[in-house]
């Protein structure tokens, strides 16, 4: 099986989470409760070239897999510190 489809515990897979994963082209992936979205996966991945993290989704609809870039990863603590109403 291609790490591509390969499925991780995004969060328990290492003592530190996504950040222990080793760089590669295409995300980890993890799937998501079918009572959030049936078919769905997060993924994560570190780019080899630069070390830039991001956050992909992936979902199975109409025989195949449908894949978006969510953005870079952030720590948690700025996107409060900057999702609060002032």
């Amino acid at each position: 099986m291609a790490k591509s489809n390969s499925t991780v515990n995004l969060k328990t897979k290492t003592s530190r989470g996504p950040k222990k994963l080793a760089p590669y082209r295409e995300p980890y992936w993890a799937k998501l409760p079918a009572e959030l979205i049936k078919g769905a996966s997060l993924g994560f991945r570190r780019s080899p070239e630069t070390n830039a993290e991001t956050w992909h989704v992936r979902v199975f609809f109409e025989g195949q897999y449908h894949q978006e870039n969510l953005g870079p990863v952030r720590p948690i603590l700025n996107i409060v510190k900057h999702s609060r109403p002032r």
